[in-house]
């Protein structure tokens, strides 16, 4: 159980029992730590003697195992935290504690700091490695010492996880609280490392609330150290809203709730995916309805240019270089930033001015309209804000604003797009697609038409498991450009069906009128759908946890269906 480093706007979580946390930390608490630590005692080989937290802060999920498992266990942690790990060695007198940098200690390499620990074989590990901290060595030396997950976008959770693995021999066992960004696309190499080097027992996607006052949902994933058989399966849970609920509440054990949604999930299919993807929302029931669509191949943006908007926030708060003038977005953080000047920044020092302000206020001159994500509807765009132009520092990415462009909203649940023609700047939550002298004319209607479609929302319900409110759900522009929209290639029925889905992609279609359901029904006709497709994706937006707004309103009314349409 270890030390959470929160992002700023998070509240810190009270410590178990009832210390107080420092600002920023956050601990495991019991209903987590428990069933965590009730599943890897259910992985583990027999004779396990050792188990090891890499970062255990009080010591917590340490004292569950010990509590809970039947035989008697050499307890080994180690934290950096020094007045965590005095707590953790009053909860567990005769475990063998140890004040260290866990990350910094294993540059030596893994081994190394196995017979440092003197771990006694075999061993199993528990660990809620630190998320998000920033103390840690450098990129260079830790892709020196052999850290694969050291390069791009890595969080210090990727780092514990890779270095608990490594820590273990062939066959033992880990159980490791994640934070569910193990699921997003820009953790690809981790799920990767995990699935190239271990046999998942259980990929568990819990949610939010475990952590009161953090938002960030959270992932159990179970483990053991060496290659998967190739007909092994995973056990996955993906708790549902009212689940999740019970559980909290103390209505149900999360045991109970997890067995309501638990299936199998062979891993091969998992290591196939793209981008290792845990698609573990999908049984294998739906998979053929999956593949329907899949199969008939992707490649809709391969002509496209893409980006995003203007990097700046829809309130537009910036700050300005006291030495030369020069504007920049407000930093986020407290850390100093360098200007192009070379000075360097204090934001704490520097005053905050907004340069965004809703559309329609006072004069416009020197302005110029903004659409951020919320403004990109089903079909429908309107600007809602408007921005002052012309600051030197800003990157209004004017380029992007010429000819028509296809707007999709980065962030929420679903897939919202629509067809702007305006010249209108974007923020960063709005991605934009706009077509080269290669593409067809009427390629960014047609694939407004496929991505505004049930059949592609139920595909991507399915495959990125974004099926119910969290804080900051969002898609990526390489998300968007992987989804299964076929190319039109001339002279075939695929390009008469993008022709005719193109045609029927007017602006401001409503949901359940007869032009939406005959779009629809050309769609389900591009992927030669048959009825039984058809139930199964009204069925999966029935399913969608709570009231989701870009969900619910695409739920058939009662009585309606949609009979696949090819063209003649």
């Amino acid at each position: 159980m270890s030390l959470l480093e929160a992002p700023a706007e998070t509240p810190a979580a009270p410590r178990r029992k009832g210390v107080a946390a420092e600002r920023g930390a956050v601990y495991t608490p019991p209903l987590l730590a428990e069933w965590t630590a009730a599943r890897l005692l259910r992985a583990m080989p027999a004779g396990v003697q050792t188990i090891l937290d890499p970062a255990c802060g009080e010591g917590a999920l340490l004292e569950t195992i010990a509590d809970l498992s039947p035989a008697s266990l050499h307890l080994v942690g180690v934290d950096v935290d020094r007045g965590a790990l005095k707590r953790a060695r009053q909860n567990l007198p005769g475990a063998q504690l140890k004040l260290m940098d866990t990350l910094a200690a294993a540059l030596d390499g893994a081994e190394e700091l196995r017979q440092e620990l003197n771990l006694v074989e075999p061993v199993a590990a528990i660990l809620n490695p630190p998320w998000g901290i920033k103390s840690i060595p450098g990129r260079k030396e830790l892709r020196a010492a052999g850290f694969e997950l050291a390069g791009g976008q890595f969080d210090s959770a990727d780092l514990f996880t890779e270095l608990t693995v490594k820590l273990l021999a062939d066959g033992e066992a880990a159980a490791l609280i994640l934070p569910d960004s193990l699921f997003y696309p820009d953790r690809a190499p981790l799920r990767r490392f995990l699935l190239d080097n271990c046999t998942l027992e259980l990929v568990a996607r819990l949610g939010e609330g475990f952590f009161p006052g953090v938002y960030r949902g959270v992932a159990v994933v179970v483990l053991r150290r060496g290659e998967a058989a190739p007909g092994h399966a995973v056990e996955c849970v993906r708790l549902s809203p009212a689940g999740r609920r019970r559980a909290l509440g103390g209505e149900a054990t999360l045991e109970e709730v997890a067995a309501e949604s638990s299936h199998l999930v062979p891993q091969r299919r998992f290591a196939a995916e793209p981008g290792a993807s845990l698609s573990i929302d999908q049984r294998e029931d739906d998979l053929r309805h999956v593949h329907a669509v899949q199969r008939q191949g992707g490649g809709w943006a391969r002509t496209l240019a893409s980006g995003r908007g203007v990097e700046l926030s829809k309130h537009g708060a910036i700050v300005d270089c006291p030495t030369c003038g020069r504007s920049r977005p407000r930093p986020r953080g407290s850390s100093l930033v360098d200007c192009a000047c070379g000075a360097s920044l204090d934001p704490a020092k520097l005053a905050a001015r907004r340069i965004v302000r809703p559309r329609g206020e006072g004069s416009r001159r020197g302005w110029r309209q903004l659409i951020a994500g919320e403004d990109v509807r089903r079909y429908r765009v309107e600007p809602g804000r408007e921005i002052e132009f012309g600051i030197e520092g800003i990157n209004y990415k004017r380029g992007a604003t010429a000819g028509p462009r296809l707007l999709v909203r980065k962030t929420g649940i679903g897939l919202k797009a629509a067809l702007y023609e305006g010249r209108a700047l974007t923020t960063q939550t709005v991605f934009h697609f706009q077509a080269s002298d290669e593409s067809p004319g009427f390629l960014l209607a047609y694939a407004l038409g496929v991505l505004s479609s049930r059949v592609m929302l139920a595909v991507h319900l399915k495959r990125s498991g974004e099926h119910e409110w969290r804080s900051h759900p969002y898609v990526t522009q390489s998300l968007l450009a992987e989804l299964p929209i076929p190319e039109p290639e001339p002279g075939t029925q695929r390009w008469k069906q993008a022709e005719a889905i193109a045609a029927a992609a007017a602006p401001g279609i409503e949901p359940g009128t007869e032009a939406d359901l005959e779009l629809e029904a050309l769609v389900a006709g591009l992927y030669g759908l048959g009825e039984e497709d058809m139930t199964w994706v009204g069925r999966v937006l029935d399913e969608v946890g709570g009231e989701m707004e870009g969900v619910v309103s695409l739920r058939l009314p009662e009585g309606a269906r949609v009979t696949p349409r090819l063209v003649d």
